[in-house]
C-alpha cells in the first residue's frame, strides 16, 4: 500500500509540473485538463508541496485566461503555503506574484496589488534573485504609477514597449532609474504631462543600450 502511495505522490507531482510547463507556454486549457485529473487525489496529500502548488498553478492557468476564479485559488495557495511544515520561498514568490497581478486588473485593488508585489520582491531579494526582483519591482512601478495617476505611467509604458523582450528585467529598471534621474535633473517633473516631453522609444533603447553596456563593463572589470 505505501509502495502505491508512493507511486501516486509521484503521479501527482508529475502532472503538476506538466501543467506548470503549459502554462508557460500559453497553453493554460491544457494545462487546466491536466490538473483536473488529480483534483481529488492531491487532497490525500494535506501540507505537502503538491498540495500548496495544485492550486498555485491553477491560478496561474485562469490567470492567463483572464478568468476571475484565479483570485480565489491563488489566495488558497497563499493560504497553504502558509500551513506548510516549513514553508516554500519559491512557491510563495510565484502565489505573492501571481495573486499581485490579478489585483492589479481592477483599479479597487491597485493598492493591495502593490503590497502583493511588496511581499514578493521581498522573497527574491531574500534568495537573491535579481532578475526575478526587478521584474517584481518593474510590476511594482507600474501599479504605482497607475494608482496615483502619474504623467510618468505612458512614458513608463514606452520604456517596456521599447523593451519588448530584447532586455532583462535589470536592464529596464536601471533604465528607468536612469530616466528618473534625467527628468529629475531637468526639473521636468510637471512638464512630463505634456506630450511634446514624454520621450519615445528611441529614446528608451538608446538608455537600454547604454545600461547594457555599463553592466558589461562592469562584468568585465569584476
Amino acid at each position: 500500500m505505501e509502495e502505491q502511495d508512493d507511486r501516486e505522490f509521484e503521479k501527482i507531482k508529475h502532472v503538476i509540473d506538466s501543467a506548470r510547463r503549459e502554462v508557460n507556454r500559453q497553453n493554460p486549457d491544457l494545462a487546466l485538463k491536466y490538473l483536473l485529473s488529480i483534483k481529488f487525489p492531491v487532497e490525500c496529500y494535506p501540507n505537502t508541496l503538491p498540495w500548496a502548488e495544485f492550486p498555485l498553478v491553477s491560478g496561474e492557468a485562469c490567470l492567463a485566461k483572464r478568468d476571475p476564479a484565479a483570485g480565489g485559488l491563488l489566495r488558497e495557495s497563499l493560504e497553504r503555503l502558509a500551513n506548510l511544515p516549513n514553508g516554500d520561498l519559491g512557491l510563495a514568490l510565484r502565489a505573492h506574484k501571481g495573486y499581485g497581478r490579478f489585483l492589479a486588473r481592477s483599479a479597487d485593488t491597485w493598492s493591495a496589488a502593490s503590497q502583493q508585489y511588496e511581499k514578493a520582491r521581498g522573497l527574491a531579494i531574500k534568495a537573491g534573485l535579481k532578475e526575478e526582483s526587478a521584474e517584481v519591482a518593474l510590476m511594482l512601478i507600474m501599479t504605482d504609477l497607475r494608482r496615483k495617476g502619474s504623467p510618468l505611467f505612458e512614458s513608463f509604458m514606452t520604456l517596456k514597449k521599447a523593451a519588448d523582450g530584447h532586455y532583462t528585467y535589470q536592464e529596464q529598471l536601471a533604465a528607468w532609474y536612469q530616466h528618473l534621474g534625467v527628468v529629475e535633473e531637468a526639473g521636468q517633473g510637471r512638464k512630463a504631462a505634456r506630450l511634446e516631453n514624454r520621450p519615445n522609444e528611441h529614446y528608451f533603447r538608446n538608455v537600454l543600450e547604454s545600461v547594457r553596456e555599463t553592466q558589461n563593463e562592469e562584468e568585465i572589470e569584476k
